[in-house]
């Protein structure tokens, strides 16, 4: 029986002809997918965009408007720290000067017969009292009548010595006090209430 034979390469040509026909068309489409998703995106972020200015500017009208508002305040501010230094200084100089007075006051009230003072400082801060005396127990009574004024805190006797005898033979004893000043605040003496002594 004779052979036949079958010439498949025309087949074989059409089925290539049509899986490349096919493919083709999947690449088209995909091609059209991304092109499309692409195009998508970028009107996804144009609009986004377009949203993110619109507020800037929005932000920005804003601030322009509540800016002169807020100078205007930071200006007010500043004055007012500057009125209320300036009213604590003046507060401090008349509590300084009305304690300073006071003070004096209370010294002289303090100081005994037997006691004379050589020198007498107060910085508003420190109040120093040097003098001399005829014994140790008129200055300790000079130190605790000092210790008692409203003014004072943290009264200290600094320092106690001798003098030569025939250079001040009336009063022999020269003394230190040291002590912190309250000052007078509104007719009473500031940090008075507690105040160790």
């Amino acid at each position: 029986m004779p052979q036949q034979r079958f010439n498949l390469l025309p087949h074989r040509q059409m089925a290539s002809r049509r899986a490349l026909r096919l493919l083709g068309r999947q690449m088209l489409l995909v091609s059209a997918l991304a092109v499309a998703v692409a195009a998508m995106g970028v009107v996804y972020q144009h609009g986004r965009l377009t949203q993110v200015v619109a507020m800037n500017e929005g932000l920005n009208a804003a601030i322009s408007d509540a800016l002169p508002e807020y100078r205007q305040a930071a200006r007010l501010q500043e004055r007012y720290t500057k009125l209320l230094q300036r009213q604590q200084l003046i507060e401090r100089l008349d509590a300084r000067r009305s304690t300073s007075v006071l003070l004096l006051a209370d010294v002289a009230e303090a100081l005994p017969q037997q006691v004379y003072l050589t020198r007498l400082e107060e910085n508003g801060e420190i109040f120093t009292v040097e003098g001399r005396a005829v014994d140790t127990g008129a200055i300790a009574r000079f130190m605790e009548k000092l210790s008692g004024s409203a003014y004072l805190t943290g009264t200290s006797l600094k320092e106690i010595r001798t003098q030569n005898a025939e250079r001040d033979a009336v009063a022999p004893f020269q003394f230190l006090i040291v002590g912190r000043v309250i000052l007078n605040q509104g007719g009473r003496a500031a940090g008075s209430e507690g105040a160790s002594r």
